[in-house]
């Protein structure tokens, strides 16, 4: 059985390697054939919304994540202060 090879051979002269290596589309392209769909300007906007609430909620998250850090951290301090052995 045959291993799966990626890219070209690694004995072919580098020109050759270069040529062979596939090509990436530019963002652009991309881009401007999402935009000529029909109901592309109705889909973006939607995705648009919902990334932007989705990072609203991350940053919520974020920002409980933390309060209840230094919540515990607080309450860690107090305790000490309480402790017997002071």
């Amino acid at each position: 059985m045959q291993a799966a090879r990626f890219g070209p051979p690694c004995w072919m002269p580098p020109f050759e390697r270069i040529a062979a290596m596939p090509s990436a589309k530019s963002y652009k392209l991309l881009h401007e054939q999402v935009v000529a769909r029909p109901g592309a300007e109705e889909r973006l906007a939607a995705l648009r919304e919902s990334t932007l609430e989705e990072i609203g909620r991350y940053e919520l998250r974020q920002a409980s994540e933390q309060a209840q850090i230094e919540m515990t951290a607080a309450k860690s301090m107090k305790d000490r202060g309480r402790s017997p052995s002071n």
